[in-house]
């Protein structure tokens, strides 16, 4: 079992430079738990990228 924080849930859906080592995490162990405000710091991360102009709209959405 691994506990993620946030971050790395992100580095998990939004391909940049530290998703290889988010996948490597979940290929060695896709049981996964993280603290019961993931989903608010994960959204809140996505809306950064949006700032940023990393996402649109539409990807956030799906992310």
């Amino acid at each position: 079992m691994i506990v993620a924080d946030a971050n790395v849930l992100v580095y998990l859906i939004v391909k940049g430079e530290h998703t290889i080592q988010s996948e490597i995490a979940y290929n060695k162990d896709s049981n996964w738990i993280a603290p019961f405000l993931w989903r608010s710091e994960v959204c809140n991360a996505i809306a950064g990228y949006m700032r940023k102009k990393l996402v649109t709209l539409d990807e956030a959405i799906t992310l």
